[in-house]
């Protein structure tokens, strides 16, 4: 629970009126002349201070009242966690495509191809489910996302990364385009048994070098799903 003026809180400090006013004796107002009172010396009363309450009730009353005021004054709200919930339970479906193509073989380029592949890999949320895929040539399986049922999800990310470590990068030429339209047909089409929704984060990743030369005609004539979303990672 919340609250949007939290500082009308500090107004049950008013609690302490009714008590105060309860336990403080006033001095006596007016004054009532008697003929007898000329043989008296003038003695005005002490203000004294009340040892107990005499009306317990009324002042619980009155207390619960100023409480219930300053409580509604700060407007108290309680938290919806339900589309938390949801995002949590569906997670993302990520796949990461990484170039291995021959332009990929200059020094310093695929160890930093591999240095974001890391960096994606351990943004990772515990129900994200995830595919990685080389493309140099033809789409080849590197991680499917059927492999991380069987670890538990903390592990998919080492898990993966052990895996992409294995491949280095051949002499084929790179088909961007078509590696791109393979993967947003094979996301768009992805279902598991996991609770999900059909706007369920979906993102490709790519991780190249965007050599001049790479083929991208395959975009050309292809229609994007609108629920796929591409990210792409230049070293």
């Amino acid at each position: 629970m919340g609250l949007l003026t939290p500082l009308y809180i500090a107004g049950l400090a008013a609690l302490s009126l009714p008590l105060v006013f309860h336990l403080i004796r006033r001095t006596p107002r007016g004054r009532e002349s008697f003929g007898s009172l000329m043989f008296l010396a003038p003695s005005p009363p002490r203000i004294t201070r009340r040892s107990r309450l005499d009306n317990v009730v009324l002042f619980l009353l009155r207390a619960a009242a100023l409480t219930l005021v300053a409580v509604a004054f700060a407007r108290p709200f309680f938290r919806d966690t339900s589309a938390l919930d949801v995002e949590t339970a569906t997670g993302r479906r990520i796949l990461l495509v990484i170039d291995d193509s021959a332009s990929m073989r200059r020094h310093g380029i695929w160890p930093a191809a591999l240095d974001e592949a890391e960096n994606v890999l351990h943004q990772l949320r515990p129900n994200d489910r995830l595919a990685v895929f080389a493309c140099a040539g033809s789409m080849r399986c590197v991680w499917a996302f059927d492999e991380q049922r069987q670890l538990p999800a903390t592990s998919t990310a080492a898990a993966a990364l052990r895996r992409l470590r294995t491949i280095r990068p051949g002499w084929s030429t790179s088909d961007i385009g078509g590696a791109l339209v393979q993967a947003s047909d094979m996301l768009d089409a992805f279902t598991d048994e996991r609770p999900t929704t059909d706007d369920a984060d979906r993102q490709i990743v790519l991780i190249s070098d965007l050599q001049e030369g790479a083929s991208l005609d395959a975009l050309q004539s292809y229609q994007w799903p609108g629920r796929v979303r591409l990210h792409v990672h230049r070293v």
